[in-house]
């Protein structure tokens, strides 16, 4: 996490009280707070990004706003779900399913904390993939004007092209600016360093 300020919504009531994200009311409400609110003498504004793991439909409001823009960054469901097998892993509580192997944890039921990005139960992690990337893909065929879908493998590969067109998209002006990956030294959380062997991992292929 490299923004200045950084706020958390999850975890600080700067809207008065703990934003509810199950209305979507409320949603479109604190959006539009944001463009008035001030952190460290700061004024954060409508040109902040707002950085969610929710599935679309709590942004029903939102999303016919044309001063709002989405990004919808999706990965392939393999690399999407051993990577979150092992972030879930790196907890010692419950956010979500903590599986010895990636098969089981991709064949488990979604469970604790992270059940407030979904307003739909799943029967398994790779349903509540699937489930996530189809519905803002359907979402980014009915408003095309405020949603971009990037791969991530995109991002990956062609990082500048990929910022640029995001730039262009948000309207923002880079031309000043050389636009290059966070440095070594950012912020991330990988959670812990799980392995799965060779005859694991080809279940769990056959199964996803």
């Amino acid at each position: 996490y490299t923004t200045k300020p950084w706020v958390d919504l999850d975890d600080r009531p700067f809207f008065g009280s703990h934003l509810n994200f199950f209305r979507t009311s409320e949603v479109d409400q604190a959006l539009y707070t944001l463009a008035r609110l001030e952190i460290e003498g700061k004024q954060v504004g409508l040109n902040s990004i707002v950085k969610s793991h929710h599935s679309v439909d709590f942004f029903d409001a939102s999303l016919r706003d044309q001063r709002l823009k989405f990004i919808y960054i999706m990965r392939n469901p393999e690399d999407t779900l051993r990577s979150f097998w092992r972030f879930l892993n790196g907890f010692d509580f419950n956010i979500g399913t903590r599986a010895s192997d990636a098969l089981k944890f991709a064949q488990s039921a979604p469970e604790g904390y992270l059940m407030r990005y979904q307003s739909k139960s799943f029967t398994n992690y790779f349903e509540r993939w699937a489930a996530h990337v189809e519905g803002w893909h359907a979402a980014a065929a009915a408003h095309s004007e405020n949603i971009l879908l990037v791969k991530y493998a995109d991002l990956n590969d062609n990082f500048s092209d990929v910022l640029s067109k995001i730039s262009d998209f948000a309207s923002v002006d880079q031309s000043h600016k050389t636009l290059s990956p966070p440095s070594k030294e950012a912020f991330y959380f990988k959670g812990s360093d799980m392995e799965i062997n060779d005859a694991d991992d080809l279940e769990f292929k056959a199964f996803i």
